[in-house]
């Protein structure tokens, strides 16, 4: 009997998996054991880039014939690949094994406040195509028609024998945006229209592959545990800042989306009352880049600067260096609590900045954490998100990999 070994994301067996596989030709998949065992692999060679099969049986606990058996399955189905014999070892050379990029793809899509991107995905997570389109505020109908306009021109960039590989899409959108009209922008009847938009029967109306909704913290989250370094934490609080503030959980090893889709959802944690804010405010209202926006209003050309994060936002001066430093002083007590309650390993932060602009945040954040009160706070480590301003909408296109894949 072949022995099984629990998958590190478990999961129904999905029936994505089941249809790739099937290419390969019948297998047995008694109580879904092979199955368990092919995503257990699978999300071991991406954790690890590559592998030779003595050292996925050694980690797996596997027998090496049970590996042989999967890995042919598995290389046959198209979702593995040979890399070149590493020799110079005492003898037979090791031949490390990797995912095929071809092997599936994904759309992500991300909805933000201020512009939408929609991606084509591949299996080792790197982007093959890219459409975007801004705007002032977010209109349920112009969305809609972007993604209509646009989607056949990512599967067009698919070649014609690859397009029964893609397995499904996954949007990432801010769940009750309308309740922040007035940071967004916009009056509140243009926002109102999202509160009775089905999003997702809209879109399975147009899209060519089923279709996944997620909020937009959860997805950038979604995307450092499947692309980055999150793969390596069992439990880690994941926070991204965009033009708002949002976040996503991970809890032993698994991507959590609550009972409303809701969790992490740091953006709304509350900042202590004052004298004279006797209601208190939210961590939105402070360590958003929507503070930015206000303090450079009127200057267009650090407003032009803001929506491009892969660009120097040295230029931006003082303000962006009162913005760090702001964040940092909400952000430090509300990750404590967060880790205190949960015993967390790492909280990561990223976001729509460039990477040397994350770097001085986390520095800021971990200084004004170590002048908390942390006794009884279990040690956890603040480390930089490694996906960057991507990170909502490839996380978008890492829910069906999830879905279907587990943890691959």
């Amino acid at each position: 009997m072949e022995k099984q070994v629990k998958p590190v994301r478990a999961g129904r067996p999905p029936s994505g998996l089941e249809a790739l596989l099937q290419q390969a030709g019948p297998g047995t998949n008694k109580d879904g054991m092979r199955l368990a065992n092919e995503r257990l692999i699978l999300s071991l060679l991406r954790s690890h880039r590559e592998l030779p099969k003595a050292e996925i049986a050694r980690i797996t606990g596997l027998s090496a014939q049970t590996i042989t058996v999967i890995m042919k399955r598995l290389d046959k189905a198209g979702l593995t690949r040979k890399l070149a014999p590493v020799r110079g070892k005492v003898g037979q050379p090791s031949v490390p094994m990797a995912l095929n990029p071809d092997g599936a793809f994904t759309i992500g899509m991300k909805i933000g406040r201020r512009s939408a991107n929609l991606l084509l995905v591949d299996f080792t997570g790197r982007i093959r195509a890219k459409e975007r389109l801004g705007y002032t505020y977010p209109d349920p109908k112009r969305i809609l028609k972007f993604a209509k306009d646009k989607l056949p021109r990512l599967v067009d960039a698919l070649q014609k024998r690859r397009r029964s590989r893609l397995i499904g899409m996954g949007v990432a959108y801010p769940f009750e945006i309308w309740n922040w009209h007035r940071e967004v922008g916009a009056g509140e009847a243009e926002l109102q229209a999202w509160r009775d938009f089905d999003l997702k029967a809209a879109l399975e109306e147009i899209a060519p592959c089923p279709v996944m909704i997620c909020n937009d913290g959860t997805a950038a989250c979604s995307a450092e545990l499947v692309l980055g370094d999150g793969s390596g934490y069992d439990g880690f609080l994941h926070i991204f800042i965009g033009y708002f503030i949002g976040g996503g959980m991970v809890l032993d090893g698994v991507l959590l989306n609550g009972r409303n889709g809701n969790v992490g959802a740091v953006g709304s944690m509350p900042i202590g009352r004052a004298g004279s804010d006797p209601q208190g405010t939210q961590l939105i209202q402070h360590a958003s880049l929507h503070c930015l926006e206000t303090a450079f209003a009127g200057d267009q050309k650090r407003l032009d600067l803001l929506k491009r994060p892969d660009e120097d936002w040295q230029a931006m001066g003082h303000d962006l260096s009162k913005w760090i430093a702001r964040a940092a002083i909400v952000l430090a007590p509300a990750i404590v609590s967060a880790a205190s309650l949960l015993d967390l390993e790492a909280v990561f932060i990223d976001g729509a900045f460039p990477d040397e602009i994350r770097t001085e945040l986390c520095k800021a954040v971990r200084a004004e954490t170590e002048t908390l009160d942390l006794r009884g706070v279990s040690p956890f480590g603040i480390r930089e998100g490694t996906i960057g301003f991507e990170g909502r909408a490839l996380g978008g296109a890492c829910l069906p990999f999830l879905s279907t894949f587990g943890h691959a």
